[in-house]
């Protein structure tokens, strides 16, 4: 019965720390909230700038473990655009900081890239209100 009593008080010292280092990573991570990143990217070792590409990221918040809540998106060297949103231990040190307007407008770019491929591919043309069923 004692072990038992034991386990049951290490398991709520466990729960408390771990609830206390979240908050304390959510205080420390609550400034970069609102904040716009860009880092570059790349597939294995690149050789030369030209297989690189820039990842931008938006802080967006902070979740119940304290952690940055980042919205992302890249356009590869291949054309191949990526949308995510992203929680895990991610920091925003060794990250490029960049304005809001110039992710905006990198997001615009990445947005106009996809209604121009889905229109190349014939994927556009919904009309609103008909339930999805194409012109």
């Amino acid at each position: 019965m004692a072990a038992k009593q034991k386990e049951i008080d290490e398991s709520a010292i466990r729960k408390s720390q771990i609830e206390y280092l979240a908050r304390e990573r959510a205080e420390r991570n609550r400034h970069v909230v609102g904040k716009c990143f860009q880092r570059r990217n790349w597939y294995g070792e690149p050789k030369t700038g030209h297989e690189c590409w820039y990842l931008y990221m938006r802080a967006v918040g902070v979740n119940k473990d304290g952690n940055i809540v980042m919205s992302e998106f890249e356009t590869d060297t291949r054309g191949n655009t990526t949308f995510r949103e992203r929680s895990a231990r991610v920091s925003a040190e060794g990250l490029e900081e960049i304005s809001v307007a110039k992710y905006k407008e990198e997001l615009d770019r990445a947005l106009k890239r996809l209604m121009e491929q889905s229109r190349q591919a014939g994927l556009c043309g919904f009309r609103a209100g008909a339930g999805g069923a194409r012109k």
